[in-house]
């Protein structure tokens, strides 16, 4: 009868080997740990449970890695609103076509034709009447909006009368809206 090999005979060989450093991994890693551990962990160096080579440190350099891009495009983010805000338009002026129509027969108002342009609210809008250093500015109170009182917005085809209460016959008059000047002209008297 034949003796059955057990597998006794084979730990001084290679599968004896194998066994103890599977065996021994705790205590000696070797170059096994450099690939798994990183750079900092190589050699002898990597023994034991408590060493450098923990599992703990291999996400620092992912996450470093996503803060530095996620700074890189919250940078490019800001320089791009900041490149692109110069190219939206201001508030444009408001424009208006006015015609310095008659003045009453007493010569102390005139009436002024809107004839296109924006819709101008009274409130920002005055009227200055006179030559040289005597110039007198007229506002809200001082307009009425096609014989209406109670309107207060000057819009394309309406006509104002300006009230000034003296006589304004060869004076000069400017419409202005906000800052913006809109209309310059001179009036004329009722029988000019």
């Amino acid at each position: 009868m034949k003796a059955r090999d057990t597998g006794d005979n084979i730990k001084g060989g290679i599968m004896g080997n194998m066994k103890y450093n599977i065996d021994n991994r705790s205590n000696f890693r070797g170059a096994g740990c450099v690939g798994n551990r990183g750079a900092g962990c190589q050699g002898a160096g990597c023994t034991g449970a408590g060493n450098a080579c923990n599992a703990d440190n291999e996400a620092i350099s992912p996450v470093i890695g996503e803060m530095l891009m996620l700074t890189v495009v919250i940078i490019l983010v800001a320089l791009f609103a900041a490149s692109t805000s110069s190219f939206i338009p201001a508030d444009r002026d408001p424009t208006m076509n006015v015609l310095v129509g008659e003045v009453s027969a007493d010569n102390h108002n005139v009436t002024l034709w809107h004839k296109g342009g924006d819709v101008i609210p009274m409130s920002s809008m005055k009227v200055i009447i006179g030559n040289g250093k005597e110039r007198k500015t007229f506002m809200d109170g001082n307009f009425v909006i096609n014989g209406n009182t109670d309107l207060r917005n000057f819009r394309p085809g309406d006509s104002m009368v300006v009230s000034t209460g003296e006589d304004i016959r060869g004076e000069d008059i400017t419409v202005v809206v906000g800052n913006t000047v809109v209309m310059y002209g001179r009036i004329k008297g009722a029988g000019d």
